[in-house]
């Protein structure tokens, strides 16, 4: 059985399962309605507790984000409660210092030192700081005057952000991950991502996501050369989410509907498309679709009944049609039933027609 933290080594993209990103990502979506207004089994939250999930998830963010591998949420905590308060600290200035460079802001080029000297002298110098390597309109001054004086003081940070994450993982996300858990790592381990390789990023990002991207965070992250790795998450919804992490730009995706994606994504592709083509321009297996279709549904043994194919042909064929994605199929005690994938079938044809501008 696969470990907790399963990455599929390819060229191009990854896939990973990360129990703590997959976790965290969870907790910020699900605890903000306006960040994913979509999303099902949003928390419950108090007032004191909505605002500290501001407080944590935005203010404090680059520090909650772990920057070492984990192989279970409560490991991460653990490491929470040892490591150095400065460390956490220097996590969240070290991004933002990333991000005043690749801009042009007054303090460009200086250490990590001299920022912090100078930037955490006022809450206004602080804000100003931020609005050089930001969007002014996307910065939330009352969270970030918070934030500054939890940075002047690391271990108050550190403090909160243990008992905040600790609380929500206890009384909600320990059971969450273990409802998903078996799901998400079945989907793992079925999962290939070698038709994304010689995508552009943000093409192979659409592909797994169905969302277009204009993100400048998203653009940042592939101009400097991140590595780009997908995270199944069930609790996105109908969006894609982001994490930036040791030159590594994640994605949360939700897996529900990802085949549909990934067999579309494919038909854009020339030598896809003549397999897909090659895989129905056989005249028995154009008999068993149409038998198949005029049943709705079938198993091997009816299409050897009734159209009087041997078993290895009937096997054959079907294992063509179901690896192109035009048969989908369904186990019933031992048996396997197929039925057409008849929006598939127009997807391809729409296809063909597009490729010969016609």
């Amino acid at each position: 059985m696969p470990s907790d933290n399963i990455i599929s080594v390819q060229a191009g993209p990854g896939l990973e399962l990360n129990p703590v990103l997959n976790t965290l990502n969870s907790m910020i979506v699900l605890s903000n309605k306006k960040h994913c207004p979509h999303c099902q089994n949003h928390l419950n939250l108090t007032d004191e507790e909505s605002e500290t999930a501001r407080l944590v998830f935005e203010g404090l963010y680059h520090a909650v984000i772990p920057q070492h591998t984990f192989s279970s949420f409560p490991a991460y905590l653990d490491y929470l409660k040892g490591c150095d308060p400065l460390e956490l600290r220097d996590n969240i200035l070290t991004f933002y210092k990333q991000r005043h460079d690749w801009k042009t802001g007054s303090l460009k080029e200086q250490t990590s030192e001299e920022i912090s000297r100078k930037v955490l002298v006022s809450p206004d110098g602080f804000i100003s700081f931020l609005q050089e390597s930001f969007d002014p309109d996307h910065i939330d001054q009352e969270i970030e005057r918070q934030a500054f004086e939890y940075l002047k003081h690391p271990d108050k940070m550190r403090k909160v952000i243990i008992s905040f994450l600790s609380g929500l993982w206890n009384r909600t996300f320990q059971q969450r991950w273990e409802e998903v858990k078996d799901d998400l790592t079945d989907f793992i381990g079925k999962t290939e991502l070698s038709y994304l390789k010689n995508m552009s990023p943000l093409k192979a990002i659409y592909n797994m996501t169905g969302s277009e991207i204009h993100e400048e965070k998203i653009a940042f992250a592939l101009e400097k050369g991140y590595r780009l790795i997908f995270i199944p998450n069930k609790d996105v919804g109908e969006i894609y989410s982001k994490m930036l992490s040791q030159g590594v730009l994640y994605i949360f995706f939700n897996p529900e509907n990802y085949e549909k994606r990934r067999l579309n994504a494919q038909l854009n592709n020339i030598d896809e498309l003549a397999r897909k083509l090659g895989a129905i321009a056989d005249p028995n297996r154009l008999n068993i679709l149409k038998y198949i279709a005029s049943k709705n549904e079938a198993c091997s043994q009816d299409i050897i009944r009734d159209m009087g194919f041997s078993q290895s042909a009937v096997s054959r064929h079907l294992k063509t049609l179901s690896d192109s994605g035009i048969l989908m199929e369904r186990r019933q005690v031992s048996a396997k039933f197929y039925r057409l994938n008849g929006e598939y079938v127009h997807n391809i044809l729409h296809s063909l027609t597009g490729f010969l501008g016609i």
